[in-house]
């Protein structure tokens, strides 16, 4: 751990551990979440600037949603690292990770896997409690 601390002092670093933890860590395993979690939290918080470069680096940014190549397993890692980040950050910090860009993707692959069937009921439930204006158009898949 404490060379995953030196590596991580460093932004480049710090985005590398991360953008490696997203690609290579498997759905299949149990303990995944749990590892990138644990790896997170021995991590320095990132800065606003590191934050935005990450949100560019996962390609997280406004594209065309059906020209992208579905990848559950990097979209679970995705959620699990955007998760762990806003409990770490504390207010405006956090509120800052989840931006319009932000929440379009993760409504997006929400919608792909629902239309997979690979979601629970647990999806579905959070795009009906979401209001109207908010779901992801046709036009984002």
């Amino acid at each position: 751990m404490r060379k995953l601390n030196a590596i991580t002092e460093q932004e480049s670093g710090w985005l590398a551990v991360i953008s490696s933890m997203v690609e290579v860590i498997p759905m299949e395993d149990p303990l995944g979440p749990a590892n990138i979690t644990l790896l997170l939290d021995d991590c320095p918080l990132p800065s606003k600037e590191t934050i935005h470069k990450l949100v560019e680096l996962l390609g997280l940014t406004p594209v065309d949603w059906s020209a992208r190549k579905w990848d559950a397993n990097r979209h679970q890692n995705v959620a699990i690292v955007l998760g762990c980040l806003a409990e770490k950050l504390a207010g405006p910090r956090s509120i800052e990770l989840f931006s319009e860009h932000i929440l379009d993707y993760l409504l997006a692959n929400m919608v792909i896997l629902l239309r997979q069937n690979d979601c629970h009921d647990r999806c579905s439930n959070l795009l009906i409690i979401l209001s109207p204006n908010r779901r992801p158009t046709l036009t984002h898949l």
